[in-house]
Parts: structure tokens; sequence; C-alpha cells
């Protein structure tokens, strides 16, 4: 008698667990994988926690606010902080404790992993922390919103461009070209600027202004 009870409660907790993982499955809104059929209920909940976990933290801008990302769309942020000339974390105000990772369009620091460029990497980092600092910025979005490397890539303003008819004096790109801190660079599809981008660079080589004064930046390694 003891041993049947024992054989039913049994089949009754592995019955609660078969229900709870199909449930789990449903809210996550996935199939179970071929790769998973082979894991136990305790090996599956725990995959499952680190997937939802790394999701909500990993700071992947496409998780982040990606319904905020559409071309042509300016929105409104803070910088966190620089990583280097042309690559910044900043806070967007509908979601201001998410960090999202912006690729500014149109420009090319020196590499701050490269000891053939870091004295350089460092004065363009310096220099864009400092046009951002204490200030709101804005973003506005081309045509392609990531790069390959799952950035979000966008135009930066030290105003509201709205504000000031597009006037492109306080374009991010712009200022970092003209005062020599970086070279400029185009891809498509998001050229919007792409003119004036190069009308900066040539202002700034020509009069060897900034790095230009004591560096060819055009021969410093690319990211």
């Amino acid at each position: 008698m003891r041993n049947k009870k024992l054989i039913i409660s049994t089949l009754l907790l592995v019955a609660i667990a078969i229900i709870l993982g199909t449930l789990i499955t449903l809210l996550l809104g996935e199939a179970p994988k071929a790769a998973d059929t082979g894991k136990s209920l305790s090996q599956k909940l725990e995959d499952t926690g680190s997937r939802v976990l790394t999701e909500a933290f990993d700071g992947s801008p496409k998780r982040a606010e990606s319904e905020d990302f559409v071309s042509g769309n300016v929105i409104e942020a803070s910088l966190e902080h620089a990583h280097d000339g042309d690559t910044i974390w900043v806070h967007t105000k509908h979601k201001p404790f998410k960090s999202v990772k912006i690729r500014v369009i149109g420009i090319d620091t020196p590499e701050i992993n490269r000891q053939d460029s870091y004295e350089y990497a460092v004065q363009a980092k310096e220099y864009t922390e400092k046009a951002l600092a204490n200030s709101k910025c804005y973003l506005e979005f081309d045509k392609e919103i990531y790069d390959q490397y799952d950035r979000v890539l966008a135009h930066v303003w030290t105003k509201d461009p709205r504000e000031v008819n597009y006037d492109v004096s306080y374009l991010l790109s712009i200022q970092v070209l003209r005062d020599g801190y970086a070279k400029a660079v185009q891809f498509k599809p998001n050229t919007k600027y792409g003119k004036q981008i190069y009308q900066a660079q040539d202002y700034a080589r020509d009069n060897k202004i900034g790095l230009w004064a004591e560096v060819d930046l055009t021969q410093l390694k690319k990211h």
C-alpha cells in the first residue's frame, strides 16, 4: 500500500513538472529545441532563467527601445559615457535607466585599443565627452538603424535639430571633424549629411587643426 502511494505521488510530481515546463515554454513563445530534449526539467529551467536575465541586462539596443529607433525620427538623450570619440553610451528620455550604445554616423576616430593610435584616441574621446557633457543631446536616425556589431547608428546633435532648422553646426560629427579629432567616413545608405561632413574634414585637414597638426588621421588603422 505504501509503495502504491509512493508511485502515485511520484507520477503526480512528474505530471506537475511537465505542466510547468509546458506553461513556461508557452509563455516564452518558444517550442522545445531538439538539443533540449535530453535535458532534465531543472536544467531547462536554469537555461531559461539565464537566457531571460541575459536578454534583460545585456544592453542590446534592439531590446532596449527599438520602437523609438525609426528612420527619420529624432529622440532626446543624455550622455552616460564615451567609449571613444565615435562611440557613446546614452540614456534616452523615455527609458532613462537603460544604456544604449550609439555609433556616431559620419566619423571615425583613432582606435583606443591600438598602441599606434592610443594617444590620439584618448584626445578624440575627451573631445566627444566634453562636447556632450552636462547637456541634452539628440539622436537622429538615418535609413539604416543598426550596424554589423548591433550598435545603434545615429546622427548626434548637441541641440534639437528641429528647433535650429537642422543647422549642421550643431551636429556632433561636424564639430569633431572641424576641430580635427576625426576623419570622415560614409557608409550607404546613411549619407544624409555626407557633403557637409567631408567639407568639415577638408577644413580641418587643410588648416592643420587638431590632430591634423600632429598626424595624418587617414593613416591610422580603422575600426
